[in-house]
């Protein structure tokens, strides 16, 4: 008995080409070879079975665009966005996971245009046709990497693994416009003028117009088509090829100067595996750029300021700091070699606008330089603006005591620190200067206190804090 051939959604091929159905194929009749179906089993010309086809090629076609964004733009994804992004991945995967089940629950059609209503039929042809490309296509990648990814930190497997995924979506796409290219034929009836009928390959073997029509596709995809088509829809189909073309080698070329970009360089390499860890990614955006550049910093001293002799390294640092230096006026009240001493302690630290750089009734463990932005810095009396080339948080930090004032950034800040820790060292080389500062600090918290103790006596006038309150810089240059 000769097996019947059977064709899976020629339903739609038929509504495409707008053929007429079998009068007599109803639900509930068993005529013109329309076998009794299982209760579960949906007729392949039911309004549910259409509907959820074109559902499916919908979410495909999406897909389609969708994950070259992803794969090209998933780095600069973060917060909300990058939520509903993964949310949006992971339905997909599980929807073209239930596809593949609902295939066994899906009528079809033999050559007669019977429908084929029997499990064990809809099993078979499709286990022998469809099962296997569906289930490679369906491969839940987005839920394996979020479950393995998350405890596996390995950057460079990450890397290579999607440029194998760019390479297979290439592929995917380039099955698609093979398929097309022959499919806009073959629903306008393979006229005299279409490239089938030119091409001598009306009678040809399925394999033999397969390998045609791609090498047509790739050609229209990687390079302008040598002969210009005849027809208008090939015109159009060509032009679409195109356009699809370039925009796969872009993404083929950005995939691959990010992976081997990440993995040339150690220090790169490391701010990746930060980006990658959860400890990062749950973290809010403003922060996640400071813990970027902060281990921008790190790396570009230890890979450069570590490795150089200590001249070097002064001369470096004086570079780096040149306009702290040239403006600050601690910095200029100072002898050379104490300041060459503070700058080859600073340390780099970037804020963005509203973080809180220092909190009151804190430990003064470091006192600020700004090198460029604006802070607000507010104590028990007043609130004082501090922009480039001013320092902050000096008078509790010289006495050693407990911070008095409270400071945030107002707008996105580059800020040089230096650590109790460090000024201690320095203490040890210059003694006299850091007395003298200590003096000065001790002699500023007094006037505070006393235009602190007159402000809050409302009937004795007394002049504003800014106007009484010495300053380190004003001292070291009366001296």
């Amino acid at each position: 008995m000769n097996r019947v051939k059977q064709v899976r959604l020629s339903g739609l091929k038929r509504l495409v080409k707008k053929k007429e159905a079998n009068k007599h194929d109803n639900y509930g009749e068993r005529g013109d070879g329309v076998q009794e179906k299982a209760t579960w089993i949906i007729h392949p010309r039911s309004y549910f079975r259409h509907c959820y086809l074109v559902f499916m090629v919908i979410l495909t076609f999406v897909n389609l665009i969708t994950i070259p964004l992803d794969i090209a733009f998933s780095e600069d994804m973060h917060d909300s966005a990058h939520k509903y992004w993964v949310a949006f991945n992971v339905l997909s995967d599980i929807l073209f996971c239930l596809d593949i089940g609902m295939n066994f629950c899906m009528g079809i059609f033999n050559d007669n245009g019977e429908a084929i209503l029997d499990p064990q039929k809809i099993r078979e042809d499709y286990l022998h046709s469809w099962f296997v490309p569906d289930l490679v296509a369906a491969f839940p990648v987005d839920i394996i990497i979020i479950i393995v990814v998350s405890d596996i930190r390995l950057e460079e497997v990450k890397k290579i693994l999607r440029l194998l995924f760019v390479l297979f979506m290439m592929a995917v796409i380039w099955h698609w416009d093979t398929c097309i290219q022959y499919f806009v034929a073959a629903i306008e009836g393979f006229p005299l003028d279409c490239w089938i009928v030119n091409s001598n390959l009306t009678h040809s073997s399925i394999g033999e117009k397969y390998r045609y029509a791609s090498f047509r596709a790739l050609k229209q995809m990687s390079w302008p088509f040598l002969e210009f088509p005849t027809r208008l829809e090939e015109q159009w189909m060509a032009l679409i090829s195109m356009v699809i073309g370039f925009f796969m080698f872009f993404v083929f070329l950005a995939c691959v100067i990010t992976t081997f970009g990440s993995l040339s360089g150690a220090g790169k390499n490391k701010v990746s595996q930060i980006q990658s860890s959860f400890l990062f990614s749950s973290r809010p955006l403003a922060l996640r750029q400071r813990i970027i550049a902060d281990c921008k910093w790190q790396i570009y001293k230890k890979s450069v300021l570590d490795v150089v002799s200590e001249r070097l390294r002064k001369d470096i640092m004086a570079d780096i700091c040149s306009n702290l230096v040239k403006i600050n006026a601690l910095f200029k009240s100072w002898d050379t070699r104490f300041s060459r001493a503070v700058v080859m302690c600073l340390e780099a630290e970037f804020f963005s606008p509203g973080d809180v750089i220092i909190e009151k009734d804190t430990a003064a463990d470091h006192m600020f330089f700004i090198d460029s932005g604006h802070v607000l810095v507010e104590d028990d009396h007043q609130l004082k603006e501090k922009n480039d080339g001013e320092h902050f948080g000096d008078i509790s930090f010289l006495l050693g005591e407990r911070q008095q004032i409270s400071a945030r950034a107002l707008t996105t800040c580059s800020l040089f620190s230096l650590s109790l820790q460090d000024f201690e060292m320095i203490e040890k080389q210059f003694p006299q200067v850091v007395k003298e500062m200590r003096e000065t600090a001790a002699e500023m918290k007094e006037q505070d206190l006393e235009v602190s103790w007159r402000s809050r006596l409302p009937s004795h006038p007394h002049q504003a804090a800014s106007e009484r309150r010495p300053s380190l810089e004003s001292v070291f240059l009366k001296e």
